[in-house]
């Protein structure tokens, strides 16, 4: 660092010492204004934008923006807006309870029309020339082409409308099916006379419409109306499917994208099992009990497809294992099938339900034909998630076994490994979990005809040919060179909706087209964005914009920010994000001309980024701090990196007290910005460091078999170097908190040491034989996997050998004995992920031996608190356990026992 900087710091450091005698620290009671940008929307042509401003507690604004030349307007209360660039529709909440009502926005005039006592409302998914909604009298149709006209449809329940926004059906218990013309008025009865008509759906074109119908209220027959031939029924009410399900009222038949078949979904299956006041456990159950009872909500609907122009329902799914994967909208001669059957319970010990890839079990692959149901078989054993192509011609998985990514040719049954024996890995090489390695891609991006895929590994994007072949590096090593992480992402909204996604219709590259990329630098931890220009080698051109912000906040450190919320026009011409870092708030931010290839970098274009928000202005009312990024060796020698946070205005000789927050690894967060807010698990950072704590989050690595020992060896190995790195910490005032994991690894190194004053564990497991054979009870899984497989990292099953020694070793419960300081635990009675009597084994134990401890127990409340009054509670009382220990406040009256 040169003098004239040196010179700037001090002297901008004086300043800022000088301002902070009118700041006041935050309190609990500050939360409730702070706000964040959320739900932003660009249309396709970048024409307009929408986004919403919303405080903690209380009522959110909707603002509807024209980006050509800046006119926007407010809606008080608004819901997400949509849009076709004509007009933006949005639910307004009710601000006294009653009924909600519509706003709805003429975007070239930009007036507001609102409608109240609105249930609901309705428009087309491509167009909205007109809008519906429903209250208490019927169906509204709204035209705002005509000054906001209205006609009501009396006596309506329910509306949907066509795609292209230009036709309407609609529900009327007393008279039956209606579609409606709302631009010429024409309504057609289609059908009557029994007791349930629901789910109409249009097809792209718009003249036909397939529903459901019903004489019992509970068996649905399929009817399909078309404009000039009537209604005939595709499927009668009577049709049962394998074990005799039915078409039932949440069916919700849609068609292809041709319109020449409809999908829909049989009811599941209810089982009784006699009794109902007792559950039957069965060691060979694919779900025992709880797991059944978790997933009911979600129970396997049987899918079937029928042709429209007649002929059998052809039934795809056969059991709850079946998942079917489409292409090509549903049209295709074939659809590809997965079931997971035979290897389903296998899988609850041998994979981690939790990480994002390797859940799935191993599976067998099939081709169902969509004419007659007939199956061909592919491959057994799979291990691996597939994915059909987009053309369908190929599956692709990555290994679980051998960590390579794997291609099948559906026509042949070819597969070709694509990158065995590529010189560098495509799996998570620094994966410290006893599980298989997870993929760097989780989302390879398909050529439109299926010529070619591009996945990234560690830093860099590959171009692979699926008949195999030598790769080519699309960015010519640059990732890799610089240590720049280059990830694919998804910013722009292709208009699929969510039946066109089932149906196997996603997003592919052309050879022009431009391919947008994340870009993190694992140096420094600067993040930003950068574009490929076609499908060729090229150094992507891309930026980690600098910030403009010049505040005594900014000063410590660096003046990076950290990006989040990006949306991209259809067109590629708009971008809007929010950016921000510790001392500034995620404002939105509008760039234009991103097509323009003359003229520039895109860090030029992204320089001229105009600020469309100034949310959380009165932050300057209170103490904030700074980060930096600091690194040490751990005792075993590995190199670390962690962040510290430094409350501004310190005084020259002040001595900080110390609380140390840690999970995993944070240390790429450093630009983040985080929002005040009461705690749900965590310490809220800017809460501590705003009344006076340094607050350090130091990375943690695994060695598997020995979790509680590799916490000892990363975070206190880091509180040491953190101290001797910066004589403003008081190094015999060190306080530590976590949750769940972080909270079994602070009731962990309380046993093997004293470095810390007090701490502070949240949902701990305190006793791992215990929690072994446990429940999670939110989603019913046996526990057993966690530990052996999965973030536990124990790596044996208790019966193997040494496989006890290591769970005793890591089980604070057997050496709460050493224990000596004092130690806070917080617990919901209802925590569906670590069960609550893992705290109480532990203050049992503790109070046993008289040691201090106390533990709040929250009632009816989730693994990280959900209900705000909790959340304030927490906050507040776990500030009082530090301040107490930390900085020798008076014990607060709920500390105090009987014998205070």
């Amino acid at each position: 660092m040169n003098m004239h900087k040196i010179t700037a710091l001090f002297l901008f450091a004086t300043i800022a010492f000088g301002a902070q005698a009118n700041k006041r620290p935050l309190d609990s009671q500050a939360y409730d204004r702070w706000e964040i940008v959320k739900d932003i929307a660009l249309t396709a042509d970048g024409g307009v934008l929408t986004y919403r401003i919303a405080p903690q507690v209380g009522d959110a604004r909707l603002f509807v923006r024209r980006t050509t030349d800046g006119v926007e307007c407010v809606v008080p209360r608004g819901e997400a807006a949509v849009t076709d660039g004509r007009v933006a529709c949005s639910l307004v909440k009710s601000a006294s309870g009653d009924a909600d009502s519509l706003a709805v926005v003429d975007l070239a005039t930009m007036r507001i029309e609102k409608f109240a006592g609105v249930k609901s409302f309705a428009t087309g998914f491509d167009a909205m020339p007109f809008v519906a909604y429903v209250c208490e009298e019927g169906v509204v149709v709204v035209n705002p082409a005509r000054r906001f006209s209205t006609e009501l449809i009396k006596g309506a329940t329910s509306c949907n409308f066509s795609r292209n926004g230009a036709m309407l059906a609609l529900v009327v218990p007393d008279e039956g099916l209606i579609v409606y013309n709302p631009a010429t008025g024409e309504k057609s009865l289609v059908d009557s006379g029994k007791m349930y008509y629901g789910s109409p759906c249009f097809n792209d074109t718009a003249d036909r419409v397939v529903y459901l119908a019903s004489n019992d209220n509970i068996h649905c027959s399929i009817e399909l109306w078309e404009r000039g031939a009537g209604v005939k029924t595709l499927v009668p009410e009577s049709y049962r499917g394998v074990e005799g399900r039915y078409f039932s009222a949440s069916s919700a038949p849609v068609f292809s994208r041709s319109g020449n078949r409809v999908f829909a979904e049989m009811e599941p299956l209810q089982v009784k099992e006699g009794y109902e006041g007792v559950d039957v456990w069965r060691w060979n159950d694919m779900l025992i009990p709880p797991m059944a009872k978790a997933a009911s909500s979600l129970a396997k609907r049987f899918q079937v497809v029928v042709d429209v122009a007649g002929g059998e329902p052809v039934q795809l799914t056969r059991s709850n294992e079946d998942t079917v994967l489409h292409f090509g909208g549903g049209d295709a001669e074939y659809a590809v099938l997965y079931n997971d059957t035979p290897y389903r319970i296998d899988s609850y010990w041998e994979t981690n339900p939790f990480s994002q890839w390797a859940s799935d079990p191993c599976c067998d692959l099939s081709v169902v034909n969509l004419k007659d149901g007939s199956r061909r078989e592919l491959r057994r054993g799979v291990d691996g998630t597939p994915h059909l192509s987009p053309a369908g011609k190929y599956i692709l998985w990555h290994s679980r076994t051998d960590h390579d990514w794997h291609c099948l040719n559906i026509a042949d049954g070819s597969e070709v490994n694509l990158t065995k024996g590529h010189k560098y890995p495509f799996y998570d090489e620094a994966n410290d979990t006893p599980q298989p390695h997870e993929p760097y891609d989780y989302h390879p991006l398909w050529s439109a005809d299926d010529e070619s895929i591009l996945i990234c590994d560690r830093y860099d994007v590959w171009q692979f040919d699926p008949k195999g072949g030598e790769p080519i590096c699309l960015t010519l090593g640059n990732g890799r060179e610089n240590r720049l992480r280059y990830r694919k992402v998804a910013l722009v909204d292709y208009g699929l909706s969510t039946t066109d996604k089932k149906l196997g219709l996603t997003y592919t590259v052309s050879k022009g087209d431009r391919i947008w990329l994340s870009c993190f630098n694992e140096v420094d931890k600067s993040n930003g964005f950068a574009v490929m220009e076609g499908v060729k080698p090229q150094i992507p051109d891309g930026f980690t914009e600098q910030s403009s912000f010049v505040t005594e906040q900014s000063r410590y450190f660096s003046e990076l920010h950290r990006y989040e919320n990006v949306a991209l026009s259809r067109n590629g011409k708009v971008m809007a994000f929010t950016k921000g870092d510790f001392g500034h708030s995620y404002d939105l931010w509008l760039a234009k001309d991103m097509l323009r290839k003359r003229g520039g970098t895109l860090q030029n274009r992204m320089d001229k980024a105009q600020k469309l928000t100034a949310i959380n202005a009165f932050q300057s009312e209170y103490r904030w701090g700074d980060v930096q990024l600091v690194h040490w060796n751990a005792y075993d020698g590995t190199p670390l990196d962690g962040l510290l946070y430094l409350p501004e205005g310190r005084k020259e000789g002040e001595k900080l007290p110390l609380v140390i927050f840690f999970y995993e690894k944070k240390s790429h967060t450093l630009y983040d910005y985080h929002t005040p807010a009461p705690s749900r698990a965590g310490i809220n950072i800017p809460y501590y460091v705003s009344n006076g704590y340094a607050v350090f989050v130091p990375d943690v690595v695994y060695r598997v078999g020995h979790p509680g020992e590799s916490a000892r060896n990363c975070i206190c190995s880091g509180a040491e170097a953190v101290c001797k790195q910066f004589d403003i910490l008081d190094s015999q005032r060190i306080g530590i908190q976590g949750h769940s994991w972080g909270g079994y690894q602070v009731a962990h190194l309380v046993t093997c040491t004293n470095m810390f004053r007090c701490g502070e564990s949240g949902a701990p497991v305190s006793n791992m034989t215990s929690a072994y054979g446990g429940i999670r009870w939110g989603s019913g899984l046996a526990r057993i996997m966690q530990y052996e497989r999965g973030q536990s990292r124990v790596g044996k099953s208790l019966w193997e050998d040494g496989g006890l020694e290591l769970y005793i070793e890591n089980s604070p419960l057997f050496h709460a004995d050493k224990i000596e300081t004092p130690l806070l635990i917080m617990t919901s009675d209802t925590d569906g992920s670590v069960p609550w009597y893992q705290s109480i084994e532990l203050f049992s134990a503790l109070r046993r031996l008289s040691k201090p401890v106390w533990m709040l127990q929250y009632h009816n409340d989730t693994h990280d608190l959900s209900n705000r009054a909790h959340c304030k509670d927490f906050s507040e009382k776990m500030m009082h356990f530090f301040d107490h220990y930390l900085k020798g406040a008076p014990k607060p009256q709920w500390m105090r026992g009987d014998r205070d």
